[in-house]
C-alpha cells in the first residue's frame, strides 16, 4: 500500500497503463478524493492477507484513473489485485448526494427538511451526476456553482456523508471481485483479463452472477459498518443513528445503481429494462436484488427483523420523492420498480443469473479468498 503523497504504487501504474485498462493512474488532490480512497485501501488492507484454496495470497491496491467514462475495474498485476475507479465518479456522488437531499421528501427528519424545495431540482439545467464534470468551455459558472445545494446546512452535511458512503459502495463491489474469486475465475476460466462496472458486450452472461454477489457483497458489507457506533465516515456535526445511517446506505446504493442506468440510457420509464446487458443485471434486477439484500441482512446477519419495514418504508418514501422531484429519477418510483412488466424481467434475468451461478460455483470456489480456506 502506498500513503497519500504517493497516491499508487508503481503496481497499480502498471495495471492502469496495461493494454486491458489503457488508463492514466490520477493523482488524488482534494479532501473528498483522499477520504475515499483512505477508507478503500482501509478495507483493502483489511481483506488483504487472506488466501484462497489455492494456497494465493489476497494483496489489494486500490486507486484511481483519469477520464474513465465512470467507470470502475478490478483486475490483477504483478501478483496483486488492482481496483480502480475514475475520479470523475468523485464528482458524480457528490452531485447525486446534494441533489438527493435538496428534496424534502428524502430523509425528511434529517436538518430542516421544510427549508428545501424540489423546484431546484426539476428547475435543474445540468444533467445529473455532471455538475462536477469538465464542461469543456459549455458553461462559464464554476463547476461547485453548477451543483444543486440543500439549503439547510444540516442536510449539506448529511450529503456529504451520503457521498462518501456512495464511493464506499463503489470500491467495496470492485474489492468483491477480488476476496470472492472473480478477478481469478475471469481470467482462468472467461479469458477476461478484468473486469468492468459498466456493461460490456461479447461477454455473454457468465459475469452476470459475479456482479450480483459483489452487488450484494458491497451492500451487507456497508450496512454492517453503517451499523457500528465507530462507523467511519463522521462528517464534523453531524449525529446520525445507526437506523440513520442504514437508511443512508440503502439511498446510496440506489442513486449508484440509477446512475448505471442513467449513463446506460436504461433509465427510461417508457423503456423497461427487461433484459440483462450480457455482462450486467438490468438496473431494475440490481436494485430488486438490492432490496432483497437488506431483508438477508436482518435476517441472517444480524438474526434480528425489528426495524426492517420502517426502513424499507423510509426507503420507498426516498426513492418516490426522488422520483417526483425530476423525470430522470422516474425508474426509482417504487411504482414503477415493482411493475408487472419489471418484475417478470427481473425473474427472468434473475433465472439466468441463478443458472450461471450454480454452473459456475465450483470452477469458482478454488479462487475465493478465506480466513481458513479448505485444504
Amino acid at each position: 500500500m502506498t500513503g497519500l503523497n504517493d497516491t499508487h504504487s508503481a503496481t497499480f501504474d502498471a495495471f492502469a497503463r496495461s493494454s486491458a485498462v489503457d488508463a492514466q493512474p490520477f493523482e488524488v488532490k482534494n479532501p473528498f478524493e483522499k477520504e475515499s480512497l483512505t477508507f478503500a485501501r482501509a478495507y483493502g488492507s483489511h481483506v488483504s492477507g487472506l488466501r484462497n484454496a489455492k494456497g494465493d495470497r489476497l494483496n489489494v491496491d486500490c486507486g484511481f484513473l483519469r477520464d474513465y467514462g465512470f467507470n470502475g475495474v478490478a483486475g490483477f498485476e504483478q501478483g496483486h489485485h488492482c481496483c480502480a475507479l475514475d475520479i470523475n465518479l468523485v464528482g458524480a456522488m457528490l452531485d447525486l448526494a446534494m441533489t438527493a437531499l435538496s428534496v424534502p421528501e428524502v430523509l425528511p427528519d434529517i436538518g430542516k427538511a421544510g427549508a428545501e424545495n424540489s423546484d431546484r431540482v426539476r428547475d435543474r439545467d445540468w444533467p445529473m451526476g455532471y455538475a462536477l464534470a469538465n464542461a469543456d468551455g459549455l458553461d462559464d459558472r464554476k463547476p461547485v456553482d453548477r451543483l444543486t445545494k440543500p439549503l439547510d446546512l444540516g442536510r449539506r452535511r448529511c450529503a456529504v456523508y451520503l457521498h462518501l458512503v456512495a464511493l464506499d459502495l463503489l470500491w467495496r463491489h470492485e474489492i468483491a471481485h477480488a476476496l470472492l474469486g472473480h478477478v481469478g475465475f475471469a481470467r482462468a476460466g472467461l479469458n477476461l483479463k478484468v473486469l468492468h462496472e459498466r456493461p460490456s458486450g461479447g461477454q455473454g452472461f457468465e459475469v452476470l452472477p459475479l456482479e450480483v454477489e459483489a452487488d450484494k457483497h458491497a451492500l451487507l458489507s456497508c450496512l454492517d459498518t453503517a451499523s457500528q457506533d465507530t462507523a467511519p465516515f463522521q462528517v464534523k456535526d453531524l449525529d446520525l443513528t445507526a437506523d440513520q445511517r442504514r437508511r443512508c446506505t440503502l439511498l446510496a446504493a440506489s442513486l449508484v445503481l440509477w446512475f448505471w442506468a442513467y449513463l446506460e440510457k436504461a433509465d427510461r420509464r417508457e423503456t423497461p429494462d427487461y433484459e440483462p446487458a450480457e455482462s450486467h443485471p438490468p438496473p431494475g434486477l440490481r436494485i430488486m436484488q438490492l432490496l432483497t439484500g437488506v431483508w438477508d441482512y436482518f435476517v441472517w446477519v444480524t438474526q434480528n427483523a425489528d426495524g426492517l419495514t420502517s426502513l424499507m418504508d423510509g426507503l420507498h418514501d426516498d426513492l418516490r420523492g426522488m422520483a417526483l422531484a425530476h423525470p430522470r429519477f422516474a425508474i426509482l418510483d417504487p411504482e414503477v420498480l415493482y411493475a408487472s412488466d419489471r418484475r417478470d424481467a427481473a425473474a427472468a434475468a434473475h433465472r439466468i443469473v441463478a443458472e450461471r451461478r450454480d454452473a459456475q460455483a465450483s470452477l469458482l470456489e478454488p479462487f475465493r479468498f478465506f480466513d481458513e480456506p479448505e485444504a
